[in-house]
């Protein structure tokens, strides 16, 4: 990438408020940019969060070894962060709101002055005591203390001295609570004990428990119940002055970490290792409402004093804020608050589409990185071929198409009974195809919003794990975990080929990703056991292979050379997909659940779980030139028709590092193809004969629609549209199982790759060439695929004169 115009986005990204860095958390090397606001967040596991009395300000500790302060209006940080030298296991408010109390994994205990930010009293054990609960007593004198060397210690504030420790649970205390009168503590250990202490002397009242590890407890607000939760997923209500079971509950299928009463009472929240917050009724133990987009454990929670907020802090290094009204998470500046899913360039490389959990979708403006739109309600999008709308689907099973610049509503329509699981827009942009989980594919016009046609396909059940349309929209791809990889013709949903990775797998070696070369002329697979495939959709053979662990997700640079994945060792790796080398990596902190290049190929968008959406320079593959004589391109041409698809491959990317010799050549041997106004006549006359009485005249229509050859084909699929006898349908199936050995055999598989040779040399000669032959028959599909190929020129160029012009300003 030029350095004028990375240093542009670096200025952009110092001067815009809503893509700013924390110092503590600057762009990882290689990226440019980073989408949304960075708000209420750290560099590892939330542990604890208190609120200030006030309700202003939320303080958050970590595993950084730091206190974050938020500001409750903007979500942004209210002052400067304070930084231990361990982990932050606890933090808790005083009553008055003028100080800060802090636990470490290094066994200190700290008292922060809150206005000057100074630690005006520092108390420390032994340095393998880890302190991982405190709390306040109700009067603001007393702070008391628990960790793994099993013991209870009380601290008075005005002394700045222990004044008072006594053995606790028989294993680790995870949690100490005061009783609102002061006279009672309660605490929850690894031993299964949840156990209340006379203050005064420290002696035990009662004990009770779980059956597996004491997590947390906490005082109802009138002190008449304490409520605590286990390993074993249960929260159970006691009676604050007998220890009585009141009732219990099982609340979540992990270990709750975490509960909180609401400030009156009437509700209660518990955090689990499930990733769920629930919402409880404590006076019947019945769920409220799930508070579901944490990505990981959720470790902490806090009610804000007057109720109306709820805050979580995770393992993801987020803090979220969440409205227990409705169970929505509040938005604090643009961006996502929980995990992106995917990232979508819009075919103008101007804009990028983000959608996250929460049914969220962002449409952001590149360079400024400003938040343009924000749609909810969606689980699938796509763009439009022009880039000027955007299809959404939404979970209630209905499709929305939006103005991309007024981020208005166009149209919306019915989807069907049956949960989408993709969409997709035919190359020509005039109409929308619906993939459901029930194998259904649904295909509407987009300006009447009619449809035009219903096809059966591939089911999409639990065994499926990933499809994909090929960019002509003629084909789609799908896998199951009977680890085929199947082809289907997607005008009628015909089974075109199925491959098996393995014939004799001793463990199952499911693709667990697909994804089209641009161009369609290749299939990447990458498969459960790490392996990468290059599949030819043309010979149904395997080009190559290669293994990289743990890779999960792939996408392909738009000039169909580069191949881009990500591991879960958080790296982006960037792949030639030439000779199959390691041109380059990219390094990130958080899972990248999606990747996508920007159509002229210089960046490359992820999308992670802590909710950021970077951008990054995309390596650049080598350019490879070399002089091709003319014996070595017979013999070049000749490998382009091959079964072979590794020695075609090898043939294919040969001839396009010799673009001068190479475009000279193919002129010679394509030519377009011729058309013919009496096909479609000649089609439908013999279409009667095919349900003749008569036997010889039924073969030998059959025989002559194949002898057509598959320029026929675009024809016979609309008379199939029709009402038609089972005989003769059945006879233009067989016609199209032939069509497809015709069409990769000889001369037309020799065709077929040479465009991809044209497309990919893109040079004004080799451009020249797919003109001409985009002239042929409309109806032939080398006609067909030139058009598309001149397409696809067409909106790279208006991409890189797009690029061009922003760089110059």
């Amino acid at each position: 990438m030029p350095s004028t115009f990375g240093a542009t986005w670096s200025t952009i990204i110092v001067l815009t408020g809503a893509l700013a860095v924390w110092a503590e958390d600057s762009l990882p090397e290689g990226a440019v940019m980073r989408l949304g606001a960075i708000r209420l967040r750290h560099q590892d596991d939330v542990t604890s969060l208190a609120w200030s009395p006030d309700g202003k300000t939320l303080a958050s500790a970590c595993n950084d070894r730091t206190i974050r302060f938020w500001d409750r209006a903007t979500g942004e940080e209210a002052r400067p962060c304070l930084r231990h030298p361990s982990p932050v296991l606890s933090v808790a408010w005083s009553p008055d709101g003028k100080i800060l109390a802090s636990a470490d994994g290094d066994g200190s205990v700290r008292l922060w002055d809150i206005a000057n930010g100074q630690a005006v009293v520092s108390w420390k054990r032994d340095r393998h005591t880890e302190f991982y609960s405190i709390a306040w007593s109700p009067d603001g004198k007393t702070l008391a203390s628990a960790g793994d060397d099993r013991t209870i210690r009380l601290w008075d504030r005005a002394a700045s001295k222990e004044i008072r420790s006594w053995p606790g649970n028989e294993h680790c205390v995870y949690s100490v609570a005061w009783s609102p009168d002061g006279k009672k503590l309660a605490s929850a250990g690894v031993d299964d004990k949840v156990c209340l202490w006379d203050v005064a002397t420290g002696k035990e009242i009662t004990t009770c428990g779980h059956r597996e590890g004491a997590m947390s407890v906490a005082w109802s607000p009138d002190g008449t119940t304490l409520v605590s939760t286990g390993a074993d997923g249960k929260v159970v209500l006691w009676e604050a002055d007998t220890g009585k079971e009141i009732r219990s509950w099982l609340a979540h299928g992990r270990r709750i970490r975490s509960a909180a009463w609401s400030p009156d009472g009437k509700m209660l929240a518990t955090a689990s290792d499930d990733r769920e917050i629930g919402l409880w009724d404590p006076a019947t133990g019945k769920p409220l409402l799930d508070l579901l987009g944490h990505p990981g454990d959720v470790r902490a929670l806090a009610w804000s004093p007057d109720g109306k907020l709820l805050a979580s802090g995770c393992i993801d290094a987020r803090v979220r804020l969440w409205d227990p009204a409705t169970g929505k998470l509040c938005n604090w500046g643009p961006g996502h608050q929980t995990r992106v899913r995917s990232v979508i360039w819009s075919p103008d490389g101007k804009k990028l589409a983000s959608l996250g959990d929460q049914a969220v979708c962002c449409l952001w403006d590149l360079p400024t990185g400003k938040e343009l739109h924000r749609w909810e309600n969606v689980s699938f999008l796509a763009w439009s071929p022009d880039g000027k709308t955007v299809v959404t689907a939404s979970p209630d099973k209905a499709i929305y198409q939006w103005d991309a610049v007024t981020g208005k509503q166009i149209a919306s329509w019915p989807a069907g009974k049956t949960d989408i699981a993709a969409l997709a827009w035919s190359p020509d942009g005039k109409s929308l195809c619906k993939w459901c989980w029930d194998g259904n594919l649904d295909e509407w016009d987009v300006q009447s919003g009619k449809p035009i046609r219903r096809s059966r396909g591939p089911t999409c059940d639990l065994y499926s794990y990933a499809w994909s349309r090929s960019p002509d929209g003629r084909t789609l791809a799908s896998t199951r975990l009977d680890e085929r990889i199947r082809l289907w013709d997607a005008s009628g949903i015909r089974d075109i080929y199925c491959y098996v990775p393995n014939e004799a797998p001793r463990i199952r070696d499911t693709a667990l990703a697909l994804a089209w070369s641009l161009d369609g002329k290749t299939l990447a697979a990458i498969h459960a056991s790490g392996t990468i495939r290059l599949l030819d959709p043309a010979t149904t053979t395997e080009i190559g292979s290669w293994h990289s662990p743990s890779t999960y997700v792939i996408a392909w640079s738009h000039d169909s050379i580069l191949l881009a994945t990500t591991s879960s060792d958080h790296a982006i790796t960037i792949w030639d997909a030439t000779d199959r080398s390691n041109i380059g990596s990219l390094q990130f902190k958080c899972r990248a659940n999606q990747i996508a290049f920007s159509p002229d190929g210089r960046f490359l968008a992820s999308a992670h779980e802590d909710a950021a959406i970077l951008v990054w320079n995309a390596p650049q593959a080598p350019v490879r030139r070399r002089e091709l004589q003319d014996t070595e391109l017979e013999q070049l041409w000749e490998d382009l028709g091959s079964q072979d698809a590794a020695k075609a491959d090898r043939a294919l990317w040969t001839l396009v590092s010799g673009p001068k010799q190479t475009v000279a050549f193919l002129r010679k041997h394509l030519r377009p193809a011729q058309r013919d106004p009496q096909l479609s006549k000649k089609v439908q006359r013999l279409i009667p004969d095919l349900d003749s009485e008569d036997f010889d005249l039924r073969q030998n229509a059959t025989t002559a629609l194949t002898g057509i050859g598959p320029v026929a084909e675009p024809t016979l699929s609309k008379i199939l549209e029709g009402n038609l006898s089972l005989e003769a349908r059945r006879r233009i199936e067989a016609v199209f199982e032939e069509f497809d050995k015709l069409r990769w055999t000889g001369m037309a598989l020799q065709s077929w790759r040479a465009l991809a040779v044209l497309e990919r040399i893109s040079a004004e000669d080799a451009r020249a060439v797919l003109e001409d032959l985009a002239k042929g028959e409309p109806d032939a599909r080398l006609t067909q695929e030139a058009q598309a190929a001149v397409e696809r020129l067409t909106r790279k160029e208006k991409v890189l004169k797009g690029f061009r012009s922003r760089s110059d300003h």
